[in-house]
């Protein structure tokens, strides 16, 4: 079994198929004398298939050592095999993640997301079951907590957001990639990399308190910038290390039972204990709203 944080919180459901079991993760550190991927109070995941038969999200999140690592998939539907897609490249950057961590000391996290990336592309180019037109989104984050650094790559329609919760302001750390008629520009497909990600690095302040937001379309579709604050208020109220039920869940099982989702439905939150400060001269567009 994984082992569990400090205060052995699980804070996440892993009933779900599209989020990655860390008892997979486990059993790859076994097999390989990896280090053991632990569970982490600070990451919350959901995924749930909204109104679809089929969910093709895909998301992970762990902790090795000082690190935490988490992403979200979401297989482009417009494309066969889109599901298997997600999960192929979701599994491909949490295993290369977790080598990495276990045999490199002192890693780069630049080197870390944008190997992971590498490692995803590949795993969906080579896959020989995968439908040639195949194709998915990626968003990730990896946090030092030592260093108090922070890498969050990108490739896709959906930003990753910043939620800063002392001044309630929601900030998009990196672009949406669709053309002016909303199509994707930036995908991964089995066919190649289309676009390219987009990675930004931050520094942690100990001054201010904020969440990291990691989601698919159908999920950030659904809110407003005020109401990801409001989510990210909510969460702050929420000891660290709990064994309630997480606020995330209750969002998306209010969601479930309002019936507004148009499509599946995923996300990760970082509960990071300070702030992203972002240098100014990568200083995103503070958002009122998010579309």
């Amino acid at each position: 079994m994984p082992a569990d944080d400090e205060d052995g919180a699980v804070t996440y459901a892993e009933d779900s198929g599209r989020i990655l079991c860390l008892d997979q993760l486990s059993r790859w550190a076994n097999e390989n004398g990896f280090m053991e991927p632990l569970r982490s109070s600070a990451v919350l995941l959901e995924s749930r298939p909204g109104p679809k038969a089929e969910n093709q999200d895909y998301v992970f999140g762990f902790r090795v050592g000082k690190i935490l690592i988490a992403g979200v998939l979401d297989g482009v539907s417009s494309t066969p095999g889109a599901s298997r897609a997600a999960q192929i490249g979701g599994e491909a950057f949490a295993r290369w993640c977790l080598g990495t961590l276990s045999t490199i000391k002192n890693v780069k996290l630049t080197n870390l997301v944008t190997g992971g990336f590498t490692q995803a592309a590949i795993a969906i180019a080579t896959d020989s079951v995968l439908h040639a037109d195949a194709a998915t989104t990626l968003s990730a984050v990896a946090v030092d907590y030592t260093n108090r650094e922070v890498r969050v790559l990108s490739i896709g329609d959906t930003p990753v957001l910043l939620i800063d919760q002392t001044r309630s302001q929601t900030i998009c750390c990196s672009r949406l990639h669709k053309s002016p008629s909303d199509s994707l520009t930036h995908f991964i497909s089995r066919a190649g990399v289309v676009g390219g990600p987009e990675v930004k690095s931050f520094r942690l302040s100990r001054s201010l308190n904020a969440n990291i937001v990691l989601c698919s379309d159908g999920f950030y579709e659904l809110f407003s910038g005020q109401c990801m604050s409001r989510l990210s208020i909510e969460l702050s109220k929420y000891p660290r290390r709990t064994r309630t039920k997480s606020v995330l869940n209750e969002v998306c099982e209010a969601i479930q039972d309002k019936g507004i989702a148009v499509d599946n439905y995923s996300v990760a939150v970082l509960r990071l204990p300070c702030p992203v400060e972002v240098p100014d001269e990568h200083q995103p567009q503070i958002q009122g709203r998010d579309r």
